[in-house]
């Protein structure tokens, strides 16, 4: 049997912006885009359903999800939430949501969006960060 040795962090700012470790492969916030209805005059209608995964105490302020096109797509509706890089290949969107410690804290929302070009388009992926938002122990279980 193999002697237990306890793992250790350590700070180097010139690595990391900043690092939040849990077990398992680390990720935590997880996403998923899929086009649910295409319109006669090609406005698509998306969910972009969203879900933080943390068994781990704590909670995040929010993330930011970036949807990657095949072609330049402009967003007319994304709720509430911020979009940056509009009108491109690969769209921002900043979810303003507290993300919770008490298992799977998950949402969904409805983004409608057209091809620039008028014609349809296709997503081709997608990344989920919360790398910048404020982690916090608000709701740390006792």
């Amino acid at each position: 049997m193999k002697k237990y040795e306890r793992p250790i962090v350590i700070a180097n700012t010139q690595l990391a912006e900043g690092v939040y470790a849990a077990s398992g492969d680390g990720a935590c916030t997880f996403a998923n885009v899929s086009i649910y209805q295409t319109d006669p005059d090609n406005t698509h209608r998306m969910k972009v359903y969203y879900w933080h995964r943390a068994h781990a105490d704590h909670c995040n302020s929010g993330c930011e999800i970036v949807i990657h096109f095949d072609k330049p797509v402009t967003i007319t509706d994304a709720g509430s939430y911020a979009v940056e890089n509009n009108g491109s290949t690969s769209i921002r969107i900043k979810i303003n949501n507290a993300l919770h410690s008490d298992g799977d804290c998950q949402t969904e929302f409805i983004v409608v969006a057209r091809a620039n070009d008028g014609g349809t388009f296709v997503v081709n992926g997608w990344d989920i960060s919360d790398v910048g938002y404020q982690f916090t122990d608000d709701h740390i279980k006792p």
